[in-house]
Order: C-alpha cells, then sequence, then structure tokens
C-alpha cells in the first residue's frame, strides 16, 4: 500500500525502519497526494490486519519540504542508503504530533500545496534555541471542502527560519 502510493507520485519510499517508513518526492504535492491515498486506504488494511492478526493497527503522516543530503552510511558489511540533515530530522519530529489516521504537514510545505488541499491549524513544533517553533497543518480530506477550493490560509505571515534547511 505504501509503496503503491508513494511509486504512483513519482517518490521514492528510500528506508524502513522498524513500523515506520521515510519516502523522498521532488514536490510538496506529491508527498501529500501519497499521503491522502495512504490515509484513505487504511481502513481496509486496518480491518485485515484486526482481522488476521489481532492488531489494531494506525498510521500518522508527518511532511516537511525542505533539502536532504542522501547517501549511503555505514561501513563495510552494513551500509544504508538514507536522507540526513534538520529537514529529515523535522519530518520524523512531525510523527510525535500527528494523531492516527493524521497527516500532519509544516508551514513550508502547505505554501507549496496544491490550491485543492484544505489544512486546519495544527500547532507548532518547539524548535531549538536558535530557530523559532514551525507552525504545523494538518490536511484536512473532506472532499466536500475541498471541491470548493477552500483553502486556509494564516492572516499573519509565518517566516520558516533559513537554520531549519541548514
Amino acid at each position: 500500500m505504501i509503496l503503491d502510493a508513494v511509486h504512483r507520485r513519482a517518490g521514492t519510499v528510500n528506508q524502513f525502519l522498524g513500523d515506520g517508513a521515510m519516502a523522498l518526492f521532488d514536490r510538496s504535492g506529491d508527498a501529500i497526494a501519497a499521503g491522502v491515498e495512504i490515509l484513505e486506504r487504511l481502513p481496509a488494511v486496518a480491518a485485515e490486519a484486526g482481522r488476521k492478526h489481532g492488531v489494531d493497527f494506525g498510521m500518522r503522516i508527518g511532511v516537511h519540504t525542505g533539502t536532504v543530503s542522501v547517501g549511503a552510511i555505514g561501513v563495510d558489511l552494513r551500509v544504508d542508503y538514507t536522507a540526513l540533515g534538520t529537514t529529515a530530522r523535522v519530518a520524523a519530529s512531525l510523527l510525535r504530533v500527528a494523531r492516527r489516521g493524521e497527516m500532519v504537514v509544516t508551514e513550508a510545505t502547505r505554501r507549496l500545496a496544491d490550491a485543492a488541499v484544505v489544512f486546519e491549524p495544527a500547532g507548532e513544533l518547539a524548535a531549538d534555541e536558535d530557530a523559532e517553533a514551525i507552525a504545523l497543518y494538518s490536511v484536512v480530506s473532506d472532499e466536500a471542502v475541498a471541491a470548493l477550493g477552500w483553502r486556509y490560509e494564516r492572516a499573519d505571515e509565518v517566516d520558516v527560519p533559513d537554520a531549519l534547511y541548514a
């Protein structure tokens, strides 16, 4: 399910870690579209996991936009291909904020999203002492609202610190 949704949107799953996965995309809109597809298919997968294995299966998704460094890390017999940097760390941190069945994105991602995507405020992610907190948004998959072309916009300007992309 995850691989199909990611590959359909020209993304790459570069890592499976325990019960999580990391995918990389060239466009924020593709990442959001893949996440929406995954969450739409989640109830059927969760029902099957419960029926077959007695597992209460759920997912949460975090999407952040920025620059990452990718490459092989390790030596000799143990090498992993991964993405490193603040952008990857922020995206992983979003999983602590998102609820089951929810996709949370940062302000940087929201600004680059397609017009049909609907957002609602989801709080802030605290940064270290050198950077400001990052505004977060939950992706709303209410097709009736999205069909109207409505979209949440902040009245005040939010600056995403450049330090996040260092």
